[in-house]
C-alpha cells in the first residue's frame, strides 16, 4: 500500500466516503475485495458499500451503524478481515452481517413507500425493460444462470427517459445500477473520468490506469445505464464518436455487466439506415434484441398517473366552466391555460410536470386547502406565468 493507503483509517474518521476513492476503499478495490468473500456475502457487502456511498459516509459513520470498529469495516471491504496463523480470510462478523441486512430490508421497505416518484406508464415499461436487460426480476434480483444484455431505449425528448433511469437507479441502488449521462463528451479519457465518478473512483490516473480500475470495479451484475448516448453518433461528432460507442461496446463485452443506452429517435435511425450504419453493425446486434421504441401515445397516460399521485382531478374539456370560474391571474380562456401547461410539459418533461404539482401539493396542505379544479387551474396559471406556485396559493 502506499502511504496513503497506510493513513487511510486515521483519515476517513471523520470524512465522507468522497475521501475513499485513492484508498484501500475505493470502488474498485472494494469490489475485487467482495469477490474474495464467500458467495453468501457478496450481495450484502456490495450493497452496504453502495449504500454508504449514497449517504456519502465516512468510515466512522458506517462503523458507529454497523456497531462495530472503524478497522474492522477497512478489513471486511479491503478483504483483509483473515487468521493471522492461517492466512485465510474469515467471514464478516455475524452480527455485523445481521444489521446489514436489516438495515438492507429497511431500506427496501422505505424506497417502496417513498413518494419521491411516480410509476406512471413510462416508467413501468422502462423499469421492465431494464429489469429484462440486467436479467432481474420484479424486485430488481439478479437471476441466477440468465444473460445479462445491452439494450436502447428509444423515444422523443421529454417523455420520462431520464427520470425513469434515475428513478430506478434509486429504487435499486448504485451498487448495482450505474447512471451516466455522455452529453458533452468527446474523448476517451472524458468517458472513463465519467466512468469512474459514477464507480467512486479517484479521476487522477491516467487513462491506462483508468480503464483498468473501471473495469476492475464493474461486476457482471451491474447495470449501466447511458443517457444520451446518440450524443455520441458521428452524426454528431465525426471524428471521435464512433470510438467511444466502440469503447463503451468494449467495456459491456469485457466486464459481461448489463448495458442500457438511452437515445432518441436519431440512435436508432444512424443504427439502421444511417451512413455509418455498418460501422456501429456490432454495437446493434448486441442490442437488436431488446429494443424499446416508447410510444408518444403515453404522455397523456403519464400525465394523468402524475395528477393522480398528488389527489389532483386531471382536467377535462367538461371541466372549463370551473376551470374558467377558477382563473384570475391569467388571460384567455380555460383551454388556452391548459394548453400552455400541457406546451411546458412537453417543452420540459414530465419530471416539470411532477415537480411543479409536488410543489403545488405541498403549499395545498401547507395552507389547508382543497385539491379541487380551481386550486389546480391556480398552479397551471402560474406555471404559465413563470411564478411560483407558493405565490398564487
Amino acid at each position: 500500500m502506499n502511504a496513503q493507503t497506510d493513513s487511510a483509517p486515521a483519515v476517513l474518521e471523520e470524512q465522507g466516503v468522497d475521501a475513499w476513492h485513492g484508498t484501500n476503499l475505493a470502488g474498485d478495490k472494494v469490489e475485487l475485495a467482495i469477490a474474495r468473500h464467500r458467495p453468501e456475502y457478496q450481495d450484502d457487502l456490495r450493497w452496504l458499500w453502495g449504500w454508504a456511498c449514497e449517504k456519502n459516509y465516512s468510515q466512522a459513520d458506517l462503523a458507529r451503524k454497523l456497531e462495530v470498529s472503524a478497522p474492522t469495516i477497512s478489513r471486511v471491504l479491503a478483504a483483509n478481515y483473515i487468521n493471522p496463523k492461517t492466512g485465510e480470510m474469515i467471514a464478516p462478523p455475524a452480527p455485523m452481517m445481521a444489521i446489514i441486512r436489516r438495515l438492507r430490508q429497511e431500506a427496501m421497505d422505505a424506497q417502496q413507500r417513498s413518494s419521491s416518484y411516480v410509476r406512471f406508464p413510462t416508467v413501468d415499461i422502462i423499469w421492465e425493460h431494464m429489469h429484462r436487460v440486467a436479467a432481474r426480476d420484479d424486485n430488481g434480483n439478479t437471476v441466477p444462470g440468465e444473460p445479462r444484455n445491452m439494450g436502447f431505449v428509444i423515444g422523443e425528448s421529454q417523455v420520462g427517459k431520464t427520470q425513469s433511469a434515475l428513478w430506478y437507479r434509486e429504487r435499486f441502488g448504485m451498487q448495482r445500477t450505474g447512471y451516466l449521462t455522455v452529453e458533452g463528451v468527446h474523448s476517451e479519457v472524458e468517458l472513463y473520468r465519467r466512468l469512474a465518478r459514477m464507480l467512486y473512483i479517484s479521476q487522477d490516473n491516467s487513462l491506462h490506469r483508468l480503464k483498468e480500475r473501471v473495469k476492475a470495479a464493474i461486476n457482471p451484475t451491474m447495470l449501466i445505464i447511458v443517457d444520451e448516448w446518440h450524443w455520441l453518433l458521428p452524426k454528431y461528432q465525426p471524428n471521435a464518436g464512433i470510438r467511444l460507442i466502440e469503447t463503451l461496446r468494449a467495456l459491456y463485452d469485457e466486464t459481461k455487466c448489463a448495458m442500457c443506452n438511452i437515445s432518441t429517435n436519431i440512435g436508432l435511425e444512424e443504427m439502421i439506415g444511417g451512413k455509418d450504419a455498418q460501422i456501429l453493425k456490432q454495437t446493434y446486434r448486441r442490442g437488436c434484441s431488446h429494443i424499446l421504441r416508447l410510444s408518444d401515445k403515453n404522455h397523456i397516460r403519464d400525465m394523468r398517473a402524475i395528477f393522480k399521485h398528488f389527489g389532483f382531478p386531471f382536467p377535462t374539456a367538461g371541466a372549463q366552466d370551473t376551470y374558467q370560474r377558477a382563473i384570475t391571474n391569467s388571460s384567455g380562456d380555460a383551454h388556452t391555460v391548459m394548453r400552455s401547461f400541457f406546451n411546458y410539459a412537453s417543452d420540459n418533461g414530465l419530471k416539470q410536470v411532477f415537480d411543479t404539482l409536488r410543489r403545488a401539493a405541498a403549499a395545498a396542505d401547507r395552507n389547508g386547502l382543497p385539491r379541487d379544479h380551481a386550486l389546480l387551474c391556480a398552479v397551471i396559471a402560474a406555471k404559465a406565468a413563470n411564478e411560483k406556485p407558493e405565490e398564487v396559493l
